[in-house]
């Protein structure tokens, strides 16, 4: 499964009616008066979004044990398109290096790697190797018959960066995960941001008294009769 690029079609940007998201897919639906009334009446909400990183990054790459195995250079080959003859697998491994993906897998430890990339990079690159080498993507230049890759993702909670090289006739090549310095860096900053927002939503609930008190919510749990709970 390819990451969540974006909307290319305004056809499917999502709209809203009556609170309920329509992405596109469907035709907007008639929202009865009462399902509106009772969003409204109903008490705030805040929305959290799963953190994509974990604190200490880079403490969590150098002690955790799947990131010691597979930050060593080993083995690698392309997973994809086993069923398909040789030749055809072999083509299918270029062409979606092109087009900005591909799925490389850890021969010793069995770790499988996702791998996208923005394709424009494999044309902005071209034969330098200075920017391929400092950019994510795919150069088929730097050796012949060789394909190096480079490409950043998060494993665990861990920014991290796969880099590598397939030899296109067999498919196979030697490989190694490494920290991502920059990426983690942008990445902690979401995440303090993210907190501090948060902080911020609760402080304002709190003030204007709309947090329930836990000793109220406790008193009534105890008064309901047994297996209903609080909505």
């Amino acid at each position: 499964m390819l990451p969540y690029q974006g909307y290319d079609d305004h056809s499917i940007t999502p709209t809203y009616n009556g609170g309920i998201e329509n992405y596109g897919f469907y035709p907007q639906m008639h929202i009865p008066d009462c399902a509106s009334q009772s969003t409204e009446s109903s008490s705030p909400k805040i929305f959290f979004k799963i953190p994509k990183v974990v604190h200490n990054q880079r403490d969590k790459f150098e002690k955790d044990e799947i990131f010691k195995k597979n930050s060593r250079d080993s083995e690698i080959r392309y997973t994809l398109y086993r069923d398909r003859p040789y030749n055809e697998r072999q083509a299918k491994f270029q062409t979606g290096c092109r087009e900005g993906h591909t799925e490389i897998a850890n021969s010793s430890t069995g770790l499988v790697f996702v791998l996208t990339w923005n394709p424009m990079n494999y044309s902005m690159a071209g034969y330098d190797h200075r920017i391929s080498d400092r950019i994510d993507g795919v150069n088929f230049h730097k050796e012949p018959g060789k394909a190096h890759i480079r490409a950043s993702l998060i494993i665990n909670g861990v920014c991290v960066r796969f880099r590598g090289w397939i030899d296109l006739d067999r498919l196979e090549g030697i490989g190694a995960l490494e920290f991502d310095e920059e990426m983690a860096r942008v990445e902690d900053e979401i995440l303090q941001r993210d907190i501090t927002l948060y902080d911020y939503k609760f402080k304002n609930l709190d003030k204007n008294g709309m947090l329930p008190n836990p000793h109220d919510l406790e008193i009534q749990e105890r008064s309901q009769p047994q297996g209903k709970k609080i909505h």
